[in-house]
Formats: C-alpha cells, structure tokens, sequence
C-alpha cells in the first residue's frame, strides 16, 4: 500500500524532475505539502478519521486564492 506521503514525495521527485523544462509552477510549496501529506497519513491510522480525499496531493493554479500567496497572473511585471 502507498502512503500519502510516499505518494507525495514520489509527485515531488518528479516534478523537480521536469520542472526546468515544463514551467508548471508560478511556487513551489513542497515543505507544506510534505507536512499535510504526514498529518494526512496520520488520519488513516486505527481510530484516525480522514477526511474525503484526504492524502491526493492536490495542484491549484495561480488563479485560485490562496492565504499568504501573492498572485501576479502569471506575468512578471507585477512584483513578487
């Protein structure tokens, strides 16, 4: 069985495997999807209570508000 966190470290992998050549990311949170990768692994232990979908590494657009992040449309004229 694959966990969430071997799953996300698996999607990590390859995508600093093909990020050079594929510019998918505007950021990278890889640290903070590590982290909920491992509190999602702990849900799935007896007794825990994972949530629907819980531990899919998920992937947002930069178009998709998210608290702290700045978004700049994809253009490099606005300042980060």
């Amino acid at each position: 069985m694959l966990s969430s966190l071997e799953l996300m470290r698996a999607v990590i992998a390859r995508a600093e495997r093909v990020e050079p050549h594929v510019n998918a990311f505007a950021e990278e949170l890889f640290e903070q999807a590590l982290r909920a990768a491992a509190a999602a692994e702990r849900r799935y232990l007896p007794g825990g209570r994972p949530r629907p979908l819980e531990g899919l590494p998920p992937a947002a657009k930069e178009e998709q508000l998210l608290a702290g992040h700045l978004v700049t449309d994809g253009t490099l004229l606005r300042p980060a």
